[in-house]
């Protein structure tokens, strides 16, 4: 996936494995509406973000998608999904990367994937119905088994169950400004393809590099972790560069199966972004953690470089500041 996404901090989800947790009120509510077979058809949704990213979704049907990426009123990514094929839309750089075969899920699957990740270790509660922009919402409490402070809100439409609101330990992570049912697209908004932008593939966007490799590419050194790094051992390092612009992308992987990326860039080429959540001092460098139900990230400046470690919501504040605070200038 194109790194700029991911330097949106954008939520990766799985599958949902089972309720465990749930309390009957919650389970034989939810599980009334699961059994519902109609899947919504096409909607439009804008989301803001504390994070000062706007989402704007245009969802034709489940195989024709499209989502905005918003910062500051500048569009900088847009994600469109047509027919098994991905295409992000770089605005910045003026490029298109494609994807073959992919699969987005629907909004009934990323909300039961957000159930599975909340309900590992919370417990769930139905809180009652409520509304929001005129429309019926379930809201949804998850409460930290084995810390009281740690919460997740999630204001659910009952018709579609797309999520317009997600509360973290009471504060508004994102809220829906804009929601509508059945709204009248034009064929030309879900065309991904444009003559001002480069058309890459996703093999020819990212290159494999060696790891012994990756000081070259560079014109000062940088903070890197070794290959393997506290139990931590590396599985892919890819490199993209145009003739612009280098970035780098290593992943990791421990004995249990856990992944994390780590994303690099020169500073000049990365996306500012709003703070929020907890923040660490590491060789006096500012570190923001961005640890929310739906993802994991800690993002940095050093060097001249911009750094973002991404993982799939499994990792601790604790293991992502040994990662960072072991890195060593290569």
């Amino acid at each position: 996936m194109n790194n700029k996404l991911v330097w949106l901090c954008i939520c990766v989800l799985a599958a949902l494995n089972g309720c465990a947790f749930a309390s009957l009120d919650a389970t034989a509510t939810l599980q009334e509406a699961f059994n519902e077979e109609e899947e919504v058809g096409s909607y439009e949704l804008i989301l803001e973000s504390k994070g000062g990213i706007r989402e704007h979704f245009l969802v034709l049907n489940k195989d024709v998608q499209r989502i905005d990426y918003i910062i500051e009123e500048e569009l900088i990514i847009g994600q469109y999904y047509i027919d098994g094929v991905l295409y992000e839309k770089d605005y910045e750089g003026l490029e298109i990367v494609k994807y073959e075969d992919e699969h987005y899920p629907s909004p009934k699957e990323l909300f039961m994937a957000e159930m599975e990740h909340l309900l590992i270790d919370h417990n769930i509660e139905l809180i009652g119905d409520d509304k929001l922009l005129g429309r019926d919402v379930f809201r949804l409490m998850f409460q930290q088994e084995e810390r009281a402070d740690e919460s997740a809100e999630l204001w659910v439409d009952k018709e579609s169950f797309v999520i317009l609101k997600m509360i973290t330990n009471n504060e508004v992570h994102s809220e829906a400004v804009f929601f509508q049912l059945d709204p009248s697209f034009e064929d030309e908004q879900f065309i991904a393809e444009d003559d001002l932008f480069t058309l890459l593939r996703n093999d020819d966007a990212y290159s494999p590099i060696r790891f012994e490799n990756i000081k070259d590419l560079y014109e000062k050194p940088m903070f890197l972790p070794e290959k393997e790094h506290n139990g931590w051992t590396l599985t892919e390092s890819l490199s993209i560069d145009n003739g612009q612009k280098t970035s780098l992308k290593l992943t990791f992987e421990d004995e249990n199966g856990k992944e994390l990326e780590l994303l690099i860039r020169d500073e000049n080429e990365g996306l500012q972004f709003e703070s929020s959540g907890e923040t660490e001092i590491i060789r006096e460098n500012e570190v923001f953690f961005t640890w929310q139900p739906s993802f994991h990230s800690a993002y940095w400046s050093e060097e001249g470089y911009q750094y973002i470690l991404f993982t799939k919501r499994d990792l601790e504040i604790s293991e992502a500041v040994l990662f960072i605070e072991t890195m060593v200038m290569q």
